[in-house]
Parts: C-alpha cells; sequence; structure tokens
C-alpha cells in the first residue's frame, strides 16, 4: 500500500497524483499543438522565469510515457493512453533512427542549443535510448500493437550490438560521425556507470515477455560488473572512473 509506506493517508497520496497528474496532461510540458515536428514530445522542464520550454527532450518523452500507464493502472482514464500514444508517436517518427538510436534533444530555443546534444547533429547515448525502449515495451503489452514491439527490439539490437562492452557493461554514447562509441571520463553521465543499472529493467522485462535467455544473460552480466564498485560501506561509485 502506496500511502502506508509513504506514512500518509490515502487520500492525500491521491490527491497528490491527480495534481501532478493534471499538470502532466494540461501545462504544456507535453506539446500538444499542430506542428508535427513536435507534437507529443515532453519538454525537458518549464522555464519559469523566462515563460519557454527550452526543448523536447527524448530521454523526458521515455519517461513521461511509462508513467502515464502506470497512471492508468492505479486510475484508468483514456486520457493516460491518448497521451502515452501521442509520446510514443514522437519517439518512434522523429526520435528514433533506422538503426535503432535515439536521438537526444529537440531545441525549441537558440538560446539553450549545444550541438552534441541536438536532433541533427547530436551524439547518440545509450541511457536515453534504454529509457525510451522501456517505455515502448509497456505500451506493447498495453496494446498488443507489433509496431511498438518492432521498435523495442530494433532499440535492443543497437544496445546489444553497437554500445555493449566485452565486460557487459555500456558505452554512454554512440557517435554517428565517425561511427564510434566512446565515454567521457570527466562527466558522470557521460561514461559507464552505475545508472546503467535500469538497462537491466529492459532486459528482464523482454525476457519475461518473450523467454529469449540472451536478455537475462546480458542484464546478468551488467548487474554482476557493476558489484564490482559496490564499496565494503555499501556505497556504489557512480561510474568506473569515477575520483577517490
Amino acid at each position: 500500500n502506496l500511502s502506508h509506506s509513504l506514512s500518509l493517508p490515502g487520500q492525500e497520496i491521491n490527491e497528490a497524483i491527480e495534481k501532478a497528474g493534471h499538470w502532466l496532461l494540461k501545462s504544456g510540458i507535453q506539446y500538444l499543438g499542430d506542428n508535427p515536428m513536435l507534437r507529443g514530445g515532453m519538454a525537458a522542464w518549464y522555464e519559469r522565469n523566462e515563460d519557454l520550454y527550452p526543448y523536447l527532450y527524448s530521454e523526458i518523452t521515455g519517461y513521461a510515457l511509462s508513467t502515464f500507464l502506470f497512471l492508468n493502472r492505479i486510475a484508468p482514464n483514456k486520457q493516460w493512453i491518448r497521451h502515452a500514444l501521442l509520446a510514443a508517436r514522437w519517439l518512434m517518427n522523429k526520435a528514433l533512427t533506422k538503426e535503432g538510436a535515439v536521438r537526444t534533444r529537440l531545441y525549441l530555443h537558440k538560446d539553450y542549443y549545444i550541438g552534441k546534444f541536438s536532433f541533427n547533429s547530436g551524439l547518440f547515448y545509450s541511457f536515453d535510448t534504454a529509457v525510451v525502449g522501456y517505455g515502448l515495451l509497456q505500451l506493447y503489452k498495453k496494446t498488443g500493437s507489433p509496431v511498438y514491439l518492432k521498435a523495442v527490439e530494433k532499440i535492443l539490437h543497437f544496445l546489444i550490438h553497437t554500445l555493449r562492452k566485452k565486460d557487459g557493461t555500456f558505452y554512454a554514447y554512440f557517435n554517428p560521425k565517425i561511427r564510434r562509441c566512446g565515454d567521457e571520463p570527466d562527466w558522470w553521465s557521460r561514461q559507464s556507470g552505475s545508472f546503467h543499472n535500469k538497462f537491466a529493467i529492459l532486459f528482464l522485462d523482454y525476457f519475461k515477455l518473450t523467454g529469449d535467455a540472451h536478455y537475462k544473460d546480458y542484464a546478468t552480466a551488467l548487474l554482476d560488473t557493476q558489484l564490482k564498485w559496490q564499496e565494503k560501506n555499501g556505497n556504489s561509485q557512480r561510474s568506473s572512473r569515477e575520483p577517490q
């Protein structure tokens, strides 16, 4: 029971969820206008002082897709499914590449532009790709539409056959210009790290769905390698090259 675990009354939890859900649907954080390049994408955040959304973000849209489906499970409402479908359509039609990678940011304002994260010329990040894959897998389980499973399998193929290292961990990104994978040792979220453990959720969910034991093995290899980064006091280093 969620309210019991948080030591809060059930009504208080329900009201908080309802408010958060209303904001996701009505605030404008998900673009619902007529521009087909943008429709369905989720902005990274709302800049209150400037009254703008800096960019649409594939990772956030993937999280939103999973969130809409979770909210529909606990409080069924056709709105959640409608917004999940819009998010999925944007991800598949605009963010997902032919090889199964996911583009990172579609900038809405030039002041926020950083080339290496852009849709047009940026890197493809393994974490964003996995988050999107998980969201699309949840939508396949809800709808049964094979188009979503096909997209998930394309993503899985890219993660395993392009970004996976020999030790079972994953490179942070793939550079499409030079066709090479890489890590940035001076930035924790741009190198192999414990946050990549989330990939195991995608792999195991796909294994449960299809029975393909390779993905159980991929999850096990990843998590076994990550155990080496756990210290005696229980703390886990964020990455294999984190400064001591």
